[in-house]
Parts: structure tokens; sequence; C-alpha cells
């Protein structure tokens, strides 16, 4: 079955916070978040490479990334894409609105 990893980033760039995440461990969200925004270089997404990086998420850390499949960045909203079997969804409120989050 398909999981899905739901995050809600803050809709004020200059801070970086997951606010939701429905029955996921914070390195379970970071693991996925970090998945997703390895190839960015947003803002955001270097907060989230760091902060997973704290946690020995990463490349050449305790837990590698993997690479992501059907990945779509929504201007302004967020992005969604596939690690392995389980779909996520980053963004702000519009993006997870969006999406039926």
């Amino acid at each position: 079955s398909t999981e899905k990893a739901n995050c809600c980033g803050s809709d004020d760039h200059r801070e970086s916070v997951v606010l939701e995440a429905r029955h996921k461990s914070t390195e379970k969200v970071m693991y996925y978040s970090a998945c997703a925004e390895q190839s960015s270089e947003h803002p955001i997404a270097k907060a989230i490479l760091t902060k997973a990086e704290d946690l020995g998420i990463g490349q050449g850390q305790t837990r590698p990334l993997e690479e992501v499949e059907h990945f779509e960045a929504e201007v302004g909203k967020g992005v969604k894409c596939t690690v392995g079997n389980v779909t996520v969804h980053m963004g702000n409120r519009r993006c997870l609105a969006a999406n039926d989050i």
C-alpha cells in the first residue's frame, strides 16, 4: 500500500518548521522532506537539509537519501513527489489544501 507523508512548512520564508505530520516521527518526516528537497536551492530546502544532517540523514550520513520520482514543484505552494512507495506532499497551507490534505 502507498503511504503518505504530509508536511506543512511555514508561509514565512525566514523560518522552516514542520507544522503537521500525521502519525510520523520527526526523523521520518525529516527523511522524506530531505529526500524531496535534496536538489533544491530554495532557502527552506537548505534549512531542511541542514536539520536532516543534524539527525544523521543525508548524503554521507547514517541514513542516505533516496532518489525521488514524479517530482512536481508548485511555485509559491510547495512540492510533491514519491520516495520509494511513499507519496510526499510538502508546502504551505495552499499546497496541502490543493491536494485535499
